[in-house]
């Protein structure tokens, strides 16, 4: 009985290392002490599976904390490539809005060039009109010239019958 006592003493301290006791007795002691070591046995079992459970747990968690780091970084490079995909939306919309500012800025270059185009027939136009009043100017200047030119040679002229007839008269005495 103090064998089986001990032995509930050390299983209670948690120490399953004994072998099993000997069965003497077939009357209850010896059932007592066939249930101990059944007990034991049992628990000896139990705590072996626990243990092996641990272990499966253990491994699994140490995975799942391997596939929580790989999600993490597979987190972070979703996170690092939506921001380049933002990046580049942005950088699209900027080059979109500037070729629409160079498109209008065509059009309405091309709308001023057109203005200059008329402008520039305006002038000629009016340089070659311009140039043909130049040429009749000449042309009336050329003629006045050779008005002029007569005029004064017939003032001469006229001066020279003038004074002849100034001579002739003061041949005369009145």
């Amino acid at each position: 009985m103090q064998l089986i006592m001990r032995r509930m003493t050390a299983i209670a301290k948690e120490d399953l290392s004994h072998d099993d006791l000997h069965v003497k007795y077939d009357n209850e002691i010896g059932q007592l002490v066939s249930a101990t070591n059944g007990m034991e046995r049992n628990m000896r079992h139990i705590l072996e599976e626990i243990h092996r459970v641990s272990e499966t747990v253990s491994g699994q968690s140490e995975q799942l904390t391997q596939s929580a780091g790989d999600v993490k970084t597979g987190t972070a490079q979703i996170d690092t490539t939506g921001e380049t995909f933002q990046a580049i939306n942005n950088a699209v919309t900027d080059m979109a809005s500037h070729i629409e500012n160079i498109a209008e800025n065509l059009s309405e270059m091309a709308t001023n060039s057109e203005h200059i185009n008329r402008s520039i027939e305006d002038i000629a136009a009016v340089t070659e009109e311009s140039a043909a009043g130049v040429e009749e100017t000449a042309a009336s200047a050329e003629e006045s010239s050779s008005s002029m030119e007569e005029v004064s040679s017939s003032s001469e002229h006229l001066a020279k019958l003038a004074e002849e007839l100034n001579h002739v008269v003061s041949q005369f005495k009145i």
